[in-house]
């Protein structure tokens, strides 16, 4: 018989990790016109994703999980789960990048030289 729980994390690590990505696109497409400072910007991403998955699981999880179980029951808790999972972990990449973006637009604008 299949773990629920286990498919319920893989689910949230992968629908996360997909959405941080897509949020990450969208805020370096913002922030970022040069490719210094989209690069800044993927580096931001791909730093925060690790504690993104720490903070996931911790905070993700326990509200996921507790809100799932008020929502739908005991069926609920592997849908919370995976959804609050999912949600801290693209919130946590989104900002990463939008903050690296950022950092990417000092460096490149605060130059003094040409």
């Amino acid at each position: 018989m299949i773990n629920t729980v286990a498919v319920a994390i893989a689910v949230g690590l992968v629908a996360g990790t997909s959405l941080g990505y897509l949020g990450g696109k969208a805020a370096m497409a913002r922030f970022g016109s040069t490719p210094r400072m989209r690069a800044f910007g993927a580096v931001g991403g791909v730093i925060a994703l690790i504690p993104a998955f720490f903070l996931s699981f911790v905070v993700g999880g326990s509200l996921g999980g507790a809100y799932g179980e008020v929502l739908f029951g005991s069926i609920g808790v592997p849908v919370g789960l995976a959804f609050g999972i999912a949600t801290v972990l693209a919130v946590g990449v989104t900002l990463g990048a939008s903050v690296g973006a950022l950092i990417g637009r000092l460096v490149v604008n605060g130059r003094t030289a040409p």
